[in-house]
């Protein structure tokens, strides 16, 4: 599902034409993560902010993005349990979408340090 690394930012790409898209540590606000996501992956101005729109977003990348995309957090954004639950859903959802259609290789990075909080919070069904 998700890529755990001990240094996130430490990622080395320049052997393939690659997309790093980067999630910035301490966010606390579901807005600002999937503005941040959005950035990261260069979303389109009219993109509404929301999980829905995010899914959607994630389901169509933008065309200038390089085959192979990574998107890299610094750490587990502070959020609700449920709002946390639904960006890694999406997240998770995506991963697999590109992965049946061979169209991109999408992962998602997090901090190994998140690993055991990530998978609780995935076994978890909201």
């Amino acid at each position: 599902m998700f890529t755990y690394v001990t240094e996130p930012f430490e990622i080395d790409a320049s052997f393939v034409p690659t997309h790093i898209g980067r999630v910035p540590a301490g966010i606390r606000d579901k807005k600002a993560l999937l503005t941040a996501a959005g950035e990261a992956l260069r979303f389109p101005a009219f993109f509404g902010k929301n999980l829905d729109a995010f899914w959607d977003m994630l389901r169509d990348l933008p065309e200038e993005l390089p085959r192979r995309v990574f998107l890299v957090h610094a750490d587990l954004p502070d959020l609700p349990n449920g709002d946390l639950h639904g960006y890694l859903e999406a997240l998770q959802d995506a991963c697999q979408l590109w992965s049946d259609r061979d169209v991109y290789e999408f992962e998602v990075i997090f901090p190994y340090s998140t690993r055991d909080a990530v998978a609780r919070l995935m076994a978890t069904s909201e």
